[in-house]
């Protein structure tokens, strides 16, 4: 590929357009060089059980995202760029949120993944491995208190909400601490301090931030969110998928309509 062209096709990934390559290019504050390293989503797809195996799915282009600044040291690399933050659309009607933040896709790809329990994802390597059952209370517990409320959301707003989620996955996800349950991890979770940090617009960020003191409920009352899956790939980005059902999606629906209801009684 030509230099002109290869900065054509980094001005279209910039844009939030379908063509051309997600690829992982540095930081440089405000430029057109921002990536998607590790745009996720949710979406769903009725026919993901969990132990399906080569799963193909064929990414058709980014969801409503927004430019996030994304921070991570691993221990032995830092990555330190500008990445789209927000869903994935893939075939099928499948939409994804990004796990992992050291590996790339790009759009028109098309993977094969293994669908696995929330607390298996991401997979390693690279870092930060899998979640395991106390980060995956947490992203639980996210997605039932937002994620119907974003992915309902249209315009800007969907775009500031789909990014603060998916700056929460990540912090979830990456963030280093010494705690072994849900409620310790979340006391090392500060999405601009530590070593994963993750910044966007202003609006975008208050909701990242509130969302992030709100995870459960202020104190230690973490909700379950039926229906939350993961999918895996050795060779390219882990995601988060959500699959309606009656135990899932559409029935966290009647749960929450239940209690707006109890709210204005």
């Amino acid at each position: 590929m030509g230099t002109q062209e290869a900065r054509k096709k980094m001005l279209l990934i910039s844009q939030g357009t379908n063509e051309g390559f997600i690829m992982p290019f540095k930081l440089h504050a405000f430029s057109t060089t921002a990536i998607i390293a590790g745009i996720c989503t949710v979406a769903p797809a009725d026919s993901f059980n969990i132990g399906d195996t080569d799963v193909s799915l064929t990414l058709l282009g980014i969801g409503p995202s927004r430019v996030v600044s994304a921070y991570y040291d691993d221990g032995s690399e830092v990555f330190d760029r500008a990445v789209w933050g927000g869903q994935l659309d893939w075939s099928g009607g499948v939409k994804t949120f990004c796990v992992q933040l050291l590996e790339t896709i790009s759009v028109g790809q098309t993977r094969l993944f293994d669908v696995v329990e929330v607390e298996n994802v991401p997979e390693a390597p690279p870092q930060p491995g899998p979640m395991g059952v106390a980060r995956a209370t947490l992203i639980s517990d996210l997605y039932a208190r937002h994620y119907v409320d974003m992915m309902s959301s249209t315009g800007d707003l969907a775009k500031d909400k789909s990014a603060a989620f998916a700056m929460l996955v990540w912090e979830i996800t990456h963030q280093d601490s010494g705690g072994n349950t849900a409620a310790t991890i979340l006391l090392d979770l500060d999405l601009s301090d530590g070593n994963a940090r993750f910044s966007s617009n202003d609006t975008a960020n208050t909701f990242a931030n509130t969302w992030l003191a709100d995870l459960g409920g202020g104190s230690d009352d973490f909700l379950g969110f039926g229906g939350l899956v993961g999918l895996t790939d050795p060779d390219t980005q882990d995601y988060l998928t959500v699959v309606p059902g009656p135990g899932g999606l559409m029935a966290f629906i009647g749960l929450a309509s239940i209690r707006r209801q109890r709210r204005r009684h």
